[in-house]
C-alpha cells in the first residue's frame, strides 16, 4: 500500500474526467453488482492523468517486485510489464462479487474518490483481500499470510496484491460516488 502525497488536483481532476466519461460510454460487462466500469482503454481518454497515473503504477510495482526479488535473493531480471488500467464509479448498494485477475502478475486499485464513510458501515466500499491458502492458518507465520485483509478507501491510496489472490468490493453504501482506477500488470514474456 502506497499512499501519494498531493494528490488532491489529480483526483479532483481524475473524478472529474471519469464521472464524465461514465456518463457518455456504456461500459464493460464484469462480476460487479451495479456499478459502471470503464472498458480497458482508459489510456485514450485519461489524457495526461494517464501519464501520472502509469509512472505512479510502475514505480509501485517496481518495489513490490523489488521486495519479492529480495526475500527469494532473485536477481532482478529487468522485466518488461505490459498495463492495463480501467476506471469505476460505485453508487449505493453496488459490489463486486468474488474475483481474481488470470493472465496477470500484479493486481491494483488506486482510490480517486472514496466516497462518503457510512458510520453504520464501517466495510462500505472496502476491499477485501482473500488468502485461498488453506494451509496458512496452520503456519507458523499466521500474521504474516493472514486469510483475510481489508483496505478501506482513502483519497490517493494505491494497493497492489498478486494478481491470483482472490479480491471483492463490499458493498457500498455512502451517498457521493466512490471513484477509483483498477488496473493489471503483466510480466513479458508471462508467466
Amino acid at each position: 500500500m502506497y499512499e501519494w502525497p498531493r494528490s488532491q488536483a489529480l483526483n479532483r481532476d481524475l473524478a472529474a474526467t471519469i464521472v464524465k466519461h461514465a456518463h457518455t460510454h456504456g461500459g464493460e460487462r464484469n462480476p460487479a453488482i451495479g456499478g459502471w466500469q470503464s472498458d480497458q482503454d482508459y489510456h485514450k481518454w485519461a489524457g495526461k492523468r494517464d501519464q501520472v497515473m502509469l509512472g505512479r503504477i510502475a514505480e509501485v510495482v517496481k518495489q513490490a517486485t523489488q521486495q519479492i526479488h529480495d526475500i527469494y535473493r532473485h536477481e532482478e531480471d529487468h522485466t518488461e510489464w505490459s498495463i492495463a488500467m480501467w476506471s469505476n464509479v460505485y453508487s449505493p448498494g453496488d459490489y463486486h462479487r468474488n474475483h481474481c485477475h488470470p493472465g496477470s502478475t500484479w493486481s491494483g486499485i488506486y482510490f480517486v474518490d472514496p466516497g462518503n464513510p457510512d458510520p453504520n458501515n464501517l466495510q462500505s466500499g472496502a476491499v477485501a483481500l482473500i488468502n485461498l491458502n488453506l494451509g496458512a492458518p496452520m503456519s507458523f507465520y499466521r500474521a504474516a499470510i493472514p486469510m483475510r485483509y481489508i483496505v478501506h478507501p482513502e483519497p490517493g491510496l494505491m494497493v497492489i496484491w498478486p494478481s491470483f489472490i482472490l479480491q471483492m468490493v463490499h458493498p457500498y453504501t455512502g451517498r457521493r460516488p466512490r471513484i477509483s482506477a483498477s488496473f493489471n500488470v503483466r510480466k513479458d514474456p508471462y508467466p
